[in-house]
């Protein structure tokens, strides 16, 4: 949502961001015609905006002064609730969550926090039907057993419970995830594919 005319990327280094936008299908959204260059008047009147598309409004980070503590408080005026993270008590960048919580804002320090205000109940994964136990030489069908099959598991407590060197489950690892059994994901985490 823009302060200005949607001609106008403000800041300026905002550009790139705002291409990926609209290349992944998204919209840039103004209620300025082109041309109307950003004030400090357009942002409250776009904040409003903002807090009327939104059912939750958290504000992370905000001085006793900003845009951040308008768009709640629109928020707050048009029945949405509000939520604020707070902060350390010095430096002057949370003083507004502080201040936020203060007049009734809802303290977010998790995600179920977020969840709540949402009025979302976080919904219990269903289980993954079990798959059959694949075609492999018995020590790949063993390590791919281990494997859960609706989670992640740590390549520590693979060689944990394996008993064999960590060369020896990494090289088993790596024949799975070539045979498209499994995968590994960042931090030497693995998952059944």
């Amino acid at each position: 949502m823009f302060g200005c005319g949607i001609d106008i990327i403000y800041p300026e280094s905002h550009k790139g961001i705002a291409e990926q936008i609209v290349a992944q299908g998204g919209a840039l959204m103004s209620e300025y015609g082109p041309g109307v260059e950003p004030t400090v008047y357009t942002f409250p009147q776009r904040n409003r905006i903002i807090a009327g598309l939104s059912s939750v409004t958290i504000v992370v980070e905000a001085p006793d002064r900003s845009g951040a503590l308008i768009t709640a408080r629109q928020a707050a005026s048009f029945g949405r609730e509000v939520g604020a993270v707070p902060g350390f008590v010095t430096g002057g960048k949370a003083t507004g969550c502080h201040g936020l919580i203060k007049e009734g804002a809802a303290l977010v320090d998790s995600a179920q926090d977020i969840l709540d205000l949402l009025q979302l109940r976080a919904r219990a994964v269903e289980p993954a039907h079990a798959a059959p136990r694949p075609d492999l030489p018995e020590t790949e069908a063993k390590l791919w057993e281990l494997v859960p099959p609706d989670d992640k598991i740590h390549i520590d407590m693979l060689v944990e419970r394996t008993s064999q060197g960590p060369g020896e489950v990494l090289s088993r690892l790596l024949m799975l995830e070539l045979k498209g059994f499994i995968k590994q994901l960042p931090g030497k985490y693995f998952v059944r594919a």
